[in-house]
């Protein structure tokens, strides 16, 4: 019986280097636990058709939060004349 040897290759992982955040985002909505607190903004996402922004907090990670509910909200008026 032939022993077969198993080589493990090395994996090289190829990250891009951390960006710096997209600006910051204070959450305004009012029954949100984080209101008047800023984060730094990573991702803009659409989720489920709403707009989302990826936050990071240094604490715990990160967090999605709804545009609406931060101070990047769009002006309600221009969504009026949008329609």
């Amino acid at each position: 019986m032939q022993t077969r040897s198993r080589r493990v290759d090395t994996v090289t992982v190829n990250c891009t280097p951390l960006q710096p955040p997209f600006g910051w985002a204070e959450i305004t909505h009012p029954f949100h636990p984080r209101r008047g607190q800023r984060f730094a903004v990573l991702k803009a996402r659409c989720v489920a058709g709403v707009d989302t922004l990826i936050l990071r907090d240094t604490e715990r990670g990160t967090l999605a939060v709804a545009r609406d509910w931060t101070d990047l909200a769009a002006p309600r008026h221009a969504e009026h004349l949008a329609a």
